[in-house]
């Protein structure tokens, strides 16, 4: 889970370990589905001259699916979608809730807009992606819990459903102009543990 800690003075991206769980249900039509998830990150210390600090954080967030194509079996189909361009579209809102303990105290919790997009043409592996997202952030000064948006866009290939790799340009509401932007790259890899449920428990 990635944070902006500013508790040493400088704001810095920084990612903490988390465990969570996310739900999805298939729709039917254009709906493509409806996903919910939850988030915990680990505890988060940093030193300074003032003392320690520890920062923690839980999100929730619910995103619909839409499409222009109304079976995902024609994803890869040619004549589907506006002459064969794809458009999938994500929206939802996501609340974030942190803390931050140290020589003082504070809390804050926030819910916001997310949403994302991904364009293809054809049957093609390679998408244009592009996402809306927010992460909290922590100041020492005035110990202040922040949320900072996050912009990202790029390309995402699909080597299969569960494993993609994407680059794109990262920037954050925190950032001082696009110079700040970074180019990031990022390998994404899920366990399909619906197909043990239906090896176990089976149709």
């Amino acid at each position: 889970m990635g944070i902006v800690s500013g508790i040493d003075g400088t704001d810095d991206l920084a990612n903490v370990r988390s465990a969570g769980l996310k739900v999805y249900v298939p729709l039917a039509g254009y709906a493509r589905g409806l996903a919910a998830s939850f988030r915990r990150s680990g505890k988060f210390r940093e030193d300074t001259v003032e003392g320690q600090y520890d920062a923690k954080v839980g999100e929730f967030f619910v995103i619909g699916t839409l499409a222009n194509y109304p079976e995902e079996a024609l994803a890869t189909d040619p004549r589907a979608g506006w002459h064969g361009l794809k458009v999938k579209g994500h929206l939802g809102m996501k609340y974030i809730d942190a803390r931050m303990d140290g020589v003082q105290s504070s809390s804050a919790s926030f819910w916001r807009p997310a949403g994302g997009i991904e364009l293809w043409k054809n049957d093609a592996r390679a998408r244009v992606v592009g996402a809306s997202n927010w992460i909290p952030g922590f100041e020492r000064g005035g110990y202040q819990i922040a949320v900072v948006r996050v912009v990202t866009a790029g390309v995402r290939y699909f080597f299969s459903k569960h494993a993609t790799f994407g680059i794109g340009v990262r920037h954050q509401s925190n950032y001082d102009g696009l110079a700040e932007s970074a180019i990031q790259a990022k390998l994404n890899l899920s366990m399909p543990t619906h197909k043990f449920r239906d090896r176990v428990i089976g149709n």
